[in-house]
């Protein structure tokens, strides 16, 4: 029984080295732990200060805790600057989206116009003026500066905004187009003033794929001379309307062809109206290096693309304006019958057919300059052009594109009058009948200072206006007034 009460008696408890068999108090055997918790043999070991060790962990936990506190504390924080940063986002987008529907591009309307100088060439000799004078013409468009050192047009940037200081002197940086991705670049094309209807036959804007040659490259091809400047109707294609961008503009500029790698020719004269001699000049060599309008500074212009005389005065566009832009040119000096034997590169010189008219007999004053055979010639070149501007008023009622082409380049006056008879003929009759008719033309006549009475529009006596008897009061009672002065 003492055996089996001291085995009961034994307990299991763990310790520093693993199990180990607890002996009890009643038991005589000696103690078989070892280590610093045995209290035979290491009794005047120190022991360990409990309540330091625990004052440690409490340190060391408090410790940890304030580490994370601040990691959770900056993430926090990050997560709110994400939060803030795609609302500021969105809101930007959508300021974007609404700023862009809201506020729409600003935009002006500008008509174009053909018209030759007849103050300046009414008194020039037949040797001066040739029968056909003909072009082949793409665009025009205008621009808001051009580069200083190659001519070349640019579109969409201010006038005089670069400059750098070189050696206390504020001098203009030499400047291409800002866009130079393709050959006719987005801001270019947004200024184009007139367009010639077989580069764009849909309306779609497509005349980046319009050329004079290589059919193989480009769909849409011109290859009729339809631009006649010897014309009484230079251009027989009434005004379309274009939008342009609002800004300040300087030059205008002609587009006759986009690349011409086939060399097509681009202008065309005849001498008289008898003659059977038509020559053709301008097909220029193809641009190797693929011209654009948005080159770099120093590149070359392209023969594609020339300018006109800068304008008069800045044309100032602003949103809703409604401007006419007149082309004025005049004859003088575009054509001689016999070579003087000073012509520059800007002239081209041929001889007429054999069999075409009398021979040319050379000048002496041009024997003393070149041969017998290169003053034996015809020699044309083309006008120069002057572009001008008038801008509708509050009290203009009517665009040119209610005036018929032939009556496009008489004053603006006569060009409303007649604006006025269409916009009064009603029913599309070209005859005036009814009362209402007759008021809504007084009316119109009135606003560009133009009076007559009823009777001196109805000469005989009808009771009717016809078309034919308004023009006739008009010539009569102011004629063709030349507002075009080069």
């Amino acid at each position: 029984m003492s055996g089996m009460k001291k085995r009961a008696a034994g307990k299991f408890t763990p310790g520093l080295s693993g199990l180990s068999k607890a002996p009890s108090i009643h038991s005589k055997e000696p103690s078989r732990m070892r280590g610093p918790l045995s209290p035979t043999k290491n009794a005047n070991i120190e022991q360990p200060d409990k309540s330091r060790i625990f004052a440690s962990s409490d340190e060391e936990d408090a410790a940890f805790g304030s580490v994370d506190g601040a990691t959770e504390w900056l993430w926090r924080m990050w997560s709110v600057c994400l939060v803030y940063s795609a609302m500021a986002g969105i809101c930007a987008g959508l300021w974007a989206v609404l700023h862009e529907s809201l506020q729409p591009p600003l935009f002006g309307t500008v008509w174009v116009r053909f018209c030759a100088n007849e103050s300046n060439t009414s008194g020039v000799s037949p040797n001066s003026a040739p029968a056909e004078l003909k072009m082949k013409l793409l665009a025009v468009y205008l621009a808001e500066d051009i580069n200083i050192t190659t001519q070349v047009p640019i579109y969409g940037a201010p006038r005089y905004t670069t400059a750098a200081a070189v050696h206390g002197k504020v001098v203009l940086r030499p400047r291409g187009d800002r866009d130079a991705k393709s050959l006719i670049s987005t801001e270019q094309s947004a200024r184009r003033v007139w367009t010639f209807p077989a580069c764009d036959p849909g309306g779609r804007d497509e005349i980046g794929s319009a050329d004079v040659s290589a059919p193989w490259k480009y769909v849409h091809m011109v290859n009729r001379f339809d631009m006649d400047l010897a014309s009484v109707r230079p251009n027989p294609i009434a005004p379309m309307k274009h939008e342009v961008p609002v800004g300040v503009y300087h030059f205008a500029v002609f587009q006759t062809c986009l690349q011409n790698l086939g060399r097509a020719n681009l202008y065309q004269v005849k001498a008289s109206p008898g003659s059977t001699t038509v020559h053709s000049w301008g097909g220029s060599p193809p641009n190797r290096t693929r011209f654009r309008m948005g080159q770099p500074s120093g590149a070359a212009p392209s023969p594609c693309f020339q300018l006109t005389q800068p304008l008069a005065s800045p044309l100032v566009i602003s949103h809703g304006d409604d401007v006419t832009v007149t082309m004025a040119y005049s004859l003088q000096d575009s054509f001689r019958f016999q070579a003087l034997g000073d012509e520059g590169p800007a002239w081209s010189c041929y001889a007429p057919e054999e069999g075409d008219g009398d021979p040319i007999v050379p000048l002496p004053s041009c024997l003393r300059r070149a041969s017998a055979e290169a003053c034996s010639k015809h020699c044309v070149r083309l006008p120069k052009f002057y572009p001008t501007f008038h801008r509708r008023g509050p009290s203009e009622k009517f665009s040119p594109a209610m005036v018929p082409p032939d009556m496009l380049c008489h004053s603006w006056r006569y060009t409303q009058a007649i604006a006025g008879y269409q916009a009064c003929d009603r029913d599309n009759s070209e005859t005036l009948i009814y009362t209402d008719e007759f008021d809504c033309l007084f009316a119109a006549l009135a606003v560009v200072n133009i009076l007559p009475t009823r009777a001196e529009i109805d000469r005989d006596n009808d009771l009717k206006a016809s078309y034919e008897e308004f023009i006739a009061y008009l010539d009569a009672a102011i004629g063709f007034e030349s507002e075009l002065e080069l």
